[in-house]
C-alpha cells in the first residue's frame, strides 16, 4: 500500500506465525556484502525450531558452500535456490553440488515447470522443486506487477511429469 512501512520479520512475528499455524517460516537477510547474514536470521527462526527456509537471497552470497554451512549452523532446515542461476535449470550444476553436501535441504526453485522438472530432477539429484505455478489474471499498469493467481492445470501437469519420473 501506498506509504507502508515494511520492516524485517523477528522472532515476535515468527513466533505470532506458528502460533496461528504456520508449517515453518521463509526468511533471509544479507549483509552489506551480500553474504548471508546469520546473525540477523538466527533470531528470526529460533521459534521456528527447525521448520525455518532461507529464500533466495541466498543465491547473491558468492561462497555458496559456506553460506550453507552456516545456515545449518544457525538451525534453518532448508534452502530455497535457483544455484545462483536465473533458472534453477541453468544453476543445475550448483545444485547439485549443494545437494551432495547433504548438509540441509535445498529446494530447487527458479522457473520450474511441468516441462523442465524432470530435468532438473535427473540433473540435480533433488527428491523436491519449489514452483509458483501461478498464471497472470490481470496485467498490471506500467511499472507494476502483473496480477497472478494459481494455475491449477500448471500445478497438475507439473504433478504428473514427476509422478512419471
Amino acid at each position: 500500500a501506498p506509504g507502508a512501512v515494511l520492516r524485517p520479520l523477528d522472532a515476535a512475528d515468527a513466533e505470532a506465525l506458528l502460533a496461528a499455524g504456520a508449517a515453518g517460516i521463509v526468511t533471509g537477510a544479507l549483509d552489506h556484502n551480500n553474504r548471508v547474514d546469520v546473525r540477523a536470521t538466527a533470531r528470526v527462526i529460533a521459534p521456528a525450531n527447525g521448520r525455518a527456509a532461507f529464500h533466495r537471497a541466498f543465491d547473491l552470497d558468492g561462497a555458496p558452500h559456506e553460506a550453507l554451512l552456516a545456515l545449518e549452523i544457525a538451525g534453518f532446515a532448508r534452502v530455497l535456490t535457483s544455484g545462483g542461476a536465473a533458472t534453477a535449470l541453468e544453476g543445475a550444476t550448483r545444485l547439485a553440488e549443494l545437494i551432495r553436501t547433504n548438509r540441509i535441504e535445498v529446494l530447487p526453485g527458479g522457473s520450474v515447470r511441468a516441462s523442465n522438472a524432470c530435468n532438473l530432477v535427473r540433473a540435480t539429484g533433488a527428491t523436491q522443486v519449489h514452483a509458483a505455478c501461478r498464471a497472470r489474471v490481470r496485467t498490471g499498469p506500467a511499472g507494476m506487477r502483473d496480477e497472478t493467481a494459481l494455475d491449477g492445470a500448471a500445478v497438475r501437469a507439473l504433478r504428473a511429469a514427476l509422478e512419471a519420473l
